[in-house]
């Protein structure tokens, strides 16, 4: 989907999976029924992956280590989608505004959910409190979705990556940074 949603047929999407598009319309009635789908999963699989990865910390887990372990997980999910992750990111503009209204919910839902763990870590005393935490959740999500195509262009793996990303969230926004009010 390099040209974009509208100038996607479902045979483009079928020779790039390298199946008959004949295959596809088996599941799928229309490209639109199948990017939507495609688009849900990865919704859907990334805010699994990240909710149990911070549900399976001790309850002793500070809101940094909750934060700490959603940006390993949302990264793992990233990298695990592979080329799936940068779909939602480059086609979600792109799909008429009905499919954008009925994938909202679940977006809204993984917003939230990073909405609560920043939130936290601010009020913890672990993020910088004169940042806006929705710049904050934004600035972490955004980059971590771009991660997939990184990876692709970089051959980094995974555990150098989720380094760098730490990095660059929790000492950009840390406390103990070296930030001086």
């Amino acid at each position: 989907m390099d040209r974009g949603y509208a100038a996607t047929r479902l045979g483009d999407i079928a020779d790039y999976a390298d199946l008959q598009a004949g295959s596809l319309y088996y599941y799928f009635d229309s490209k639109e029924e199948l990017v939507e789908e495609v688009l849900r999963y990865g919704v859907q699989f990334t805010h699994a992956h990240v909710r149990t990865a911070v549900e399976q910390l001790p309850e002793d887990a500070t809101a940094g280590d909750r934060l700490r372990a959603a940006v390993d997980a949302h990264l793992e999910s990233m990298l695990e989608l592979g080329d799936l992750a940068p779909a939602h990111v480059r086609t979600f503009n792109q799909i008429p505004p009905e499919m954008q209204d009925r994938l909202r919910t679940a977006r809204r839902a993984f917003g939230k959910f990073w909405a609560e763990l920043v939130e936290g870590a601010i009020d913890a005393g672990e993020v910088r409190s004169d940042l806006d935490p929705y710049i904050i959740r934004l600035f972490i999500v955004n980059s971590i979705e771009r991660v997939a195509e990184w990876h692709l262009r970089q051959k980094r793996s995974a555990e150098e990556l989720a380094q760098i990303m730490r990095t660059m969230i929790f000492e950009g926004a840390g406390i103990g940074a070296g930030w001086s009010r």
